[in-house]
């Protein structure tokens, strides 16, 4: 019944999150002193995609779509391939019963914290402070330290409203004055098989619009101008506009020293 569960809502998180089935996986712990599982859903991704974060904001929505789904439009005793069975949990289907799925809905589907689950790394001495979660993106906040524009804040929750409920732009800066609500900084291209699909560009472009109605500044760097110096004296000259005088903006686009030290 565990993985009936969790498939179930795999399957809904996947629709209304707009993501593929593999972007979170399952995992089953079996217990050595009873007959009983227990089953995860985990983010596969280094530094995590944000998926858990969102499944967690929009429960009522995953529950409620995961019910619609396992109700199943063929009305199948135990499962099919109009509602739990795909191809890739196929070594389970076997095990797949949509009808335990959803009395254990009805019964159990409210959230409930069982107990926090332990950072992985050490904790920066910035208790609060969230970290880059991809090389590509400490490469990048080395540069915008290097080049004078101050140590950026990583992963900030941004509440933009519905349907998206916050964004997490990779670097923020807060405004220096009241010329804006602040700087957020996305580097695209880290996940491609999230973000890549002409629906995620669009969500992204809509985030991005909301932003921008909201009064903030954002700037887009793709992953591969982290290694041509031009561009990224472009984006850093953009960016340090918003953030510096003009003539510290020009000092940094025309004398772009901090890009050296990149491998």
């Amino acid at each position: 019944m565990a993985y009936s569960v969790v498939e179930g809502i795999r399957l809904a998180a996947a629709q209304i999150l707009e993501m593929e089935i593999e972007d979170i996986q399952i995992l089953c712990i079996p217990h050595l002193d009873r007959d009983t599982v227990d089953a995860v859903l985990y983010d596969p991704m280094p530094g995590g995609s944000g998926l858990l974060e969102q499944m967690v904001e929009r429960w009522s929505e995953v529950l409620a779509a995961a019910q619609a789904i396992l109700t199943c439009v063929s009305a199948c005793q135990t499962a099919c391939l109009d509602c739990m069975l795909h191809f890739r949990n196929a070594h389970f289907h076997r095990h797949l019963d949509r009808q335990k799925a959803l009395a254990f809905y009805a019964e159990r589907g409210a959230l409930e914290t069982a107990q926090p689950i332990p950072p992985a790394q050490p904790i920066s001495q910035k208790a609060d402070a969230a970290q880059p979660a991809h090389p590509p993106e400490f490469r990048l906040r080395d540069m915008l330290v290097r080049a004078g524009l101050g140590d950026p804040e990583a992963q900030k929750a941004i509440p933009i409203g519905q349907p998206w409920g916050r964004t997490l732009p990779d670097f923020f800066y807060p405004a220096p004055d009241e010329r804006h609500e602040g700087v957020c900084i996305y580097l695209d291209g880290l996940s491609a098989h999230i973000h890549g699909s002409a629906d995620s560009q669009e969500r992204d472009t809509q985030i991005r619009e909301r932003l921008a109605e909201m009064g903030y500044e954002v700037i887009a760097i793709p992953k591969t101008a982290l290694d041509d110096r031009d561009r990224m004296a472009g984006y850093f000259g953009r960016i340090a506009r918003k953030l510096l005088t003009k003539e510290e903006s020009d000092r940094i686009k025309n004398n772009p020293d901090w890009f050296g030290g990149v491998s």
